[in-house]
């Protein structure tokens, strides 16, 4: 993904992440848990935590730092951001079906 579109998800994954950490309601999350729920890479899940200040690392592993004051605090913030909000009707997607830049066999 280019850093424009990394952008662009960034408030998206923000969300998110939020809310996968407010259901957990304090009990243990993983990285990988996040990941399946939201539909993200691990490594954007890692970023977005990064970013959020919610990933530290202690003796050789990382973890996750949140408790539930923490996630309603930025659940607080990110709900006074503005949502754009898409109408499923006239989003059209397809899969790959080859390389971008024609990287296809000649």
């Amino acid at each position: 993904m280019s850093d424009l579109g990394a952008v662009s998800f960034r408030s998206y994954w923000q969300r998110a992440v939020l809310d996968v950490l407010r259901e957990a309601r304090g009990g243990d999350v993983s990285v990988s848990e996040i990941s399946e729920k939201t539909a993200m890479t691990p490594g954007d899940v890692t970023d977005t935590l990064r970013r959020l200040g919610l990933l530290n690392y202690w003796k050789g592993s990382h973890y996750i730092s949140a408790s539930a004051r923490v996630v309603e605090e930025y659940c607080r913030q990110v709900a006074g951001q503005r949502v754009l909000e898409v109408d499923a009707r006239f989003l059209h997607w397809q899969p790959l079906s080859a390389p971008v830049g024609g990287g296809g066999k000649k």
